[in-house]
């Protein structure tokens, strides 16, 4: 069995040495929390992945996939019915007119 942590468990430090603690703990891999390393995903810089890269590498881990996806997001919207009001009808995001989940079209 292998396990990884996010990085976000280590937020406060350098990703350098929060791989280096895993390595030393024996996991196997590190996920990365896009909003530890910028307010929006498009913000995070080349040189800032070859960093994570660089830093998985010397520890001996995998970057084993993202955590925390829709962590601090500000304008998202959603595919699924949300009320117009306490009583008033569901409501459907026009940019996502046939994504409604089969069990909230009943």
């Amino acid at each position: 069995m292998k396990f990884a942590v996010c990085n976000e468990t280590f937020r406060d430090w350098p990703i350098d040495r929060g791989a280096c603690l895993r390595g030393r703990l024996r996991l196997h891999g590190i996920e990365i929390a896009p909003f530890t390393l910028a307010q929006y995903v498009t913000e995070i810089t080349p040189r800032q992945r070859a960093e994570v890269r660089k830093a998985a590498d010397a520890a001996g881990l995998q970057v084993v996939g993202l955590h925390w996806l829709l962590a601090r997001t500000e304008a998202s919207t959603s595919p699924v019915p949300t009320p117009i009001s306490a009583g008033g009808p569901p409501i459907i995001s026009p940019s996502w007119p046939d994504a409604v989940p089969t069990w909230a079209a009943r």
